[in-house]
């Protein structure tokens, strides 16, 4: 709240807690131990005193009203127990031997069947397990006792399942490289897998990549059939409608300068050679290929600021240019997407909803880049045109991840990270400034350069996740990268999760159940958020198999949601874009809570 406390250890490991205002005026002292791993969740310290040689005394303290919680409310009073490491301050409650005690009331939790695996801030929902059965305990407030429900759940793990977008079929991987595909109207195993499962595409068939490449097959999931088109190629970036795509691997050509035509790479190396050979001249005898190329080009030389022998190489007269295609899937028809000749790193590219538009991201030599494209396709007459490009360095890094939403918005993060946003339309095209602007711009990095870009929208310390599906909304982390060249740390995983708005960039919800906001540690990375369909309901994902659904109405909150979560262990599922809330509308209905879903691993 408005308070500060102070927590102070003596040399015989004994702590002391008081306010700052007064912190020579303790609140509690002599605490042998306390709820250390959680107490700045639960807003309430409680803190275990020696009473006697043998009895102990938990005394509470509510840090966010400031008062203790005194006897009478406090259930802990004069507990005898022999030894102290029979007091457990565990995540969900305190543990006095086989005894189980809210953390928020101090009140002791009865009638609860086996071990105690999730539970509810207000513990008026608990999850517990008893052999292989998972119980939902609900507290009945007329009868003052726990009412059970058995929760059928496969006790197994996997690391990563798939739902196809019809609800008929998942997939899920065992390990590395095995999938099971599971029919759900059946209820049974069906078929087993071994290559790299990539999704379901919109018609509900299982895309496989091809044996380790970045090719991929389609089979039909009733018949299992290799139904792959010809000509079609999967790539990961694909557009929303999944009738454009674009490569993911990058391809080089050749353009002679001087001639103004694209060559061989043969030309480039037999130019390359010459160079460095001596000819004869009638005046000068022998001189260097490179003089008499000077001179003979010497109006292009200049014309290009290149008016040093320095400059007479084969890579300033035939320029490498590396590229990426876009097409219409199921067809030939390509469009080759030039990089500047600075990209070191195509990083990902997406499609607008409306398949007007085209973007990748990217690492230059030095700052980061985006590049827009505006397109003419006509899915009838199966005709692809670019009519117009837009690039801009404006992330301070390198950009990894983008995407569009459906209503216009754009956007991506770099290494900081910083999350960029704008909103693509014509206008965008026709106020671009020209690549000299930019060069010119990147030479002296100051205000005018950022109002350059004042159409953007910038979140510092996030990075960009995914849209809701109206696109009013976008889900953040906190996810960047160090190189490792630099003496940094690499990437840097996150566990932090926001929700801002998209038009203002406003963050106005924050979580942080899945781990800490920046830690080493990837196996608490998010990987996968989804909105439902409503934007009622959140899905988050990370590394470690922990599904999180919650609650939200974001309309009518900012910072931290302060919502109830429900936890239960269970296996880890994602789908490709959102996600079905039928079953998890019933559950609330009958638990009023978001649910935390969570493995056994970690």
């Amino acid at each position: 709240g408005n308070e500060n406390y102070l927590l102070q250890k003596d040399k015989e490991d004994k702590i002391t807690l008081s306010n700052i205002k007064n912190p020579l005026k303790p609140l509690i002292k002599d605490v042998l131990k306390f709820n250390e791993s959680n107490y700045l969740d639960k807003k309430i310290i409680w803190c275990l005193i020696r009473k006697g040689d043998d009895n102990f005394n938990i005394i509470g303290y509510d840090l966010l009203n400031s008062r203790k919680i005194e006897h009478g409310n406090n259930y802990f009073d004069g507990f005898n127990v022999s030894e102290i490491n029979l007091i457990d301050f565990n995540k969900l409650t305190i543990k006095i031997e086989n005894q189980h005690f809210n953390y928020k009331t101090g009140r002791k939790i009865n009638g609860i069947p086996g071990d105690i695996i999730a539970i509810s801030e207000s513990t008026h929902s608990i999850i517990s397990k008893r052999s292989n059965i998972i119980y939902l305990n609900k507290f009945n407030e007329k009868n003052q006792y726990y009412l059970l429900k058995e929760i059928k759940l496969e006790d197994d793990f996997y690391n990563e399942t798939y739902l196809s977008q019809n609800g008929k079929y998942l997939v899920a991987q065992k390990k590395l490289g095995e999938y099971i595909f599971y029919d759900i109207e059946k209820g049974e195993v069906t078929n087993f897998f071994s290559e790299k499962f990539l999704g379901f595409s919109n018609e509900g068939n299982l895309i496989f990549e091809k044996n380790k490449t970045r090719t991929a097959v389609l089979l039909d999931p009733i018949t299992f059939q290799d139904i792959t088109p010809d000509n079609y190629h999967y790539y990961r970036f694909i557009s929303p409608d999944q009738k454009l795509f674009s490569s993911v691997s990058t391809g080089e050509r050749y353009f002679h300068r001087i001639k103004n035509e694209y060559v061989q790479y043969e030309d480039f190396v037999n130019l390359s050679n010459a160079l460095n050979e001596r000819v004869f001249d009638a005046e000068k005898g022998y001189v260097a290929m490179k003089e008499f190329f000077f001179e003979k080009h010497k109006e292009f030389f200049e014309k290009n600021g290149m008016n040093k022998l320095g400059y007479v190489n084969a890579a300033n007269i035939i320029q490498r240019i590396k590229f990426t295609s876009i097409g219409i899937t199921g067809s030939d028809v390509k469009q080759i997407i030039e990089f500047p000749w600075d990209l070191v790193y195509y990083n990902y590219s997406a499609f607008s909803y409306d398949n007007k538009y085209y973007a990748y991201v990217g690492k230059p030599s030095s700052n980061g880049l985006i590049q827009f494209f505006k397109l003419q396709f006509n899915e009838q007459q199966k005709t692809l045109v670019i009519e117009d490009t837009y690039l801009t360095r404006l992330p301070k890094n390198a950009a990894w991840v983008c995407g569009f939403s459906k209503n216009g918005y754009f956007a991506t993060y770099d290494s900081n990270p910083d999350t960029y946003l704008i909103n693509i339309n014509d206008e965008l095209f026709d106020d671009k400034p020209s690549e000299i602007e930019l060069n010119e711009k990147l030479k002296k990095v100051n205000k005018t350069f950022f109002n350059q870009y004042k159409s953007w929208v910038k979140i510092e310390g996030k990075s960009f996740l995914s849209f809701s599906p109206t696109g009013k909304y976008i889900a953040l982390s906190e996810q960047g990268y160090e190189p490792l060249t630099l003496g940094g740390y690499g990437h840097k995983e996150s566990g932090a999760l926001h929700i801002a708005e998209t038009e203002t960039g406003k963050v106005r919800l924050s979580f942080s159940e899945h781990g800490d906001a920046i830690k080493s540690d990837n196996s608490k990375k998010i990987t996968f958020v989804a909105f439902s369909e409503d934007e009622k309901k959140l899905m988050s994902l990370s590394n470690d198999g922990v599904v999180i659904i919650r609650n939200i109405n974001i309309t009518q909150h900012e910072g931290s949601s302060g919502m109830e979560t429900l936890e239960r262990k269970t296996t880890k599922s994602t789908s490709n874009f959102f996600f079905d809330t039928s079953e998890v509308e019933k559950m609330d209905r009958e638990t009023g809570g978001s649910w935390r879903i969570e493995n056994d691993f970690g």
